[in-house]
């Protein structure tokens, strides 16, 4: 379900990271609810309409949305078109009503979503100038190959390194869906063939052996192009192993028909290019005049070395990837329970509850004054993590204005004038101006833009004063401070309590959301006296 939204945002052209999308979802305490997609949804501040619809009706909707399946996992399906009313017909017989329309927009309000965006785009482009140089690569042993049935060799030899790397990659989970259009089928499931223990040998994948034996088949026709004639001596070898793919031939098609049942179209295209190479090498083989035993040991040599080498990189490869997914899994079901607001809140009353009394009207802060969920936050103006804390507590707010404040409040630093100056300016030119809240956001952001006293000072120009009430907000910062004895800046309390060991300021953006339901629904139901 995560990755189909993440996939729609994209089809969207929504900048959103599909992995940050994809956990923040899995990891919502609801999974896999609708609730799940929108609070995502709204912490971007991404516009959406859930809607119910009368099922005769549906095709009165707008293009493009989501329809949510009545199934156990919430499944939802993307439809982007008339067409795919059409083709997802058969799917759509399970729609429970709901429909999910999602509003294309520029602006996703998340910091890290922007960051992880930009690394994926950067490893996107990688990828594509990798697969650009091995394509290029490959033009250029084509336009070299000495015959036209070694310039087929070559071409299958590719065809089987794509297959083969579609096979091990849909082994690994990852999906795409013309891939799974062409996998599926009356008779045919390339899942049911592929994890059924035919697809074995021993301890190794089946998958992991058509990969590197099509790599290094790849790896030797095209280098032989270098010199000419060296092709010639690659006929021996390449004759035998072609021989010795025929029984894996007639293993894969009898056990799909017998034992599985189904048909893998994968399996059998990758059938089809060994029966063809097995042709095309015996027309080789017949055609030469004089095959050296000395030279055909000498490739048989170099192509052993390159399918154990390839071998080795792919069965690497599967194993990290498996283990990382094992480990994304694991946190994503620790995050699930650490974002669920009943543990957060059980988790908060086993701290020690700080008097609160010293919030005056006379605080810095942001957000509503009304807000259900306040946070003070303490901080050192010459303190690097509470630079970056302060964005997170900037898109909190931002995302829910009306039920988050957040009070500023500082530790003595290294030039304690820092404080009386920054103090001093919020209470002399923004306190309890229109647009307080947007000011003091902005003052906040350019002190941690250079953390520099002198630098500050010509961008907010100030003449120190004694104030008898700016004093008693200072000595109440300094007073207030000593009695909660703090260890570490910066710390936060959320309505009185610090927060949780394990937790950080930016996790709230995943909890406040439920907090926010649970509130309202204790509130509703006083309300109607239940």
């Amino acid at each position: 379900m995560n990755k189909i939204v993440s996939d729609f945002l994209h089809y969207l052209k929504i900048p959103v990271s599909r992995s940050y999308c994809e956990r923040l979802i899995a990891s919502h305490p609801d999974f896999p609810s609708l609730l799940s997609i929108v609070d995502v949804l709204d912490a971007f501040q991404i516009k959406h309409i859930v809607a119910r619809i009368e099922k005769d009706r549906l095709n009165e909707v707008s293009f493009p949305y989501l329809a949510r399946l009545d199934t156990r996992h919430g499944d939802m399906i993307p439809i982007k078109n008339s067409r795919d009313l059409e083709i997802k017909k058969d799917d759509l017989q399970f729609w429970d009503g709901i429909v999910l329309k999602i509003e294309p927009t520029a602006f996703v309000a998340d910091s890290k979503n922007k960051t992880l965006y930009e690394r994926e785009k950067m490893n996107t482009w990688a990828t594509r100038s990798l697969v650009a140089a091995f394509i290029s690569f490959m033009l250029w042993s084509l336009a070299h190959a000495t015959s036209v049935v070694w310039g087929a060799e070559l071409i299958l030899a590719i065809l089987g390194v794509v297959v083969g790397f579609v096979l091990v990659a849909k082994e690994l989970g990852f999906k795409n869906q013309l891939v799974e259009d062409f996998c599926s089928g009356e008779k045919a499931s390339c899942d049911v063939v592929l994890n059924s223990e035919g697809a074995k040998l021993g301890w190794l994948k089946l998958s992991d052996i058509t990969l590197s034996y099509f790599i290094a088949l790849t790896a030797v026709i095209s280098t032989s192009f270098f010199v000419p004639g060296n092709e010639l001596k690659l006929i021996g070898p390449l004759a035998i192993t072609s021989l010795l793919t025929i029984p894996v031939v007639v293993y894969s098609l009898t056990y799909q028909y017998f034992a599985a049942g189904k048909w893998c179209r994968l399996c059998l295209l990758v059938d089809i290019v060994l029966v063809i190479q097995v042709i095309l090498i015996g027309i080789l083989f017949t055609s030469s005049a004089d095959i050296s035993l000395y030279d055909g040991v000498a490739a048989a040599s170099t192509f052993l070395s390159f399918f154990l080498i390839a071998g080795c990189v792919v069965i690497a490869v599967r194993n990290q990837v498996e283990n990382s997914n094992e480990i994304v899994q694991s946190l994503v079901r620790a995050e699930r329970i650490k974002n669920s607001s009943f543990v957060f809140e059980e988790l908060l009353k086993h701290e020690k509850k700080t008097d609160m009394k010293a919030d005056l009207e006379d605080d810095i802060s942001i957000g509503s004054k009304n807000a259900p969920i306040t946070i003070v936050m303490v901080s050192n103006l010459y303190c690097n993590p509470c630079k970056d804390a302060h964005v997170s507590v900037h898109e909190l707010v931002d995302k829910f204005p009306n039920y988050v404040r957040v009070i500023f409040r500082f530790v003595e630093s290294k030039e304690k004038s820092a404080n009386q100056y920054l103090i001093q300016y919020w209470w002399q030119f923004l306190r309890n101006t229109p647009s307080e809240f947007e000011q003091i956001d902005r003052l906040m952001s350019d002190w941690y833009a250079d953390m520099d006293l002198a630098k500050f000072k010509v961008r907010y120009p100030l003449d120190i004063i004694e104030h008898p009430k700016l004093r008693a907000i200072l000595d109440r910062h300094e007073m207030w401070i000593q009695n909660v004895n703090l260890r570490k800046t910066p710390t936060f309390f959320v309505n009185g309590w610090p927060l949780p060991d394990n937790y950080e300021i930016h996790d709230l953006a995943a909890i406040v959301p439920a907090i926010i339901d649970a509130k309202e629904s204790a509130a509703l139901q006083r309300s109607v006296g239940v």
